[in-house]
């Protein structure tokens, strides 16, 4: 069969939504413990922000979180535009 399968995207589309949404969590929280500790990286400076370790975990929940949304859809056009090819 070639292209996607919509009743495929739609029986793996709680799963995948709730997936997502839990390591958007789970990242979020590594990114506030990491802030909290003290122990957060300085990687580099914009001016007078530092953007440490906790700002680019903070930054991946947020990409996951916006994904969890796309995965709960089940549309096989939205899902599809999100393959990674390797």
């Amino acid at each position: 069969m070639h292209g996607p399968d919509p009743l495929f995207y739609e029986s793996i589309s709680a799963f995948l939504g709730t997936y997502y949404l839990f390591i958007a969590g789970m990242n979020a929280l590594v990114a506030y413990l990491d802030w909290m500790s003290g122990r957060a990286t300085t990687l580099f400076r914009i001016g007078p922000f530092a953007i440490t370790s906790s700002v680019i975990w903070l930054a991946f929940a947020l990409f996951v979180l916006m994904l969890s949304p796309i995965a709960y859809s089940g549309s096989p056009t939205l899902i599809a535009g999100f393959r990674f090819r390797w």
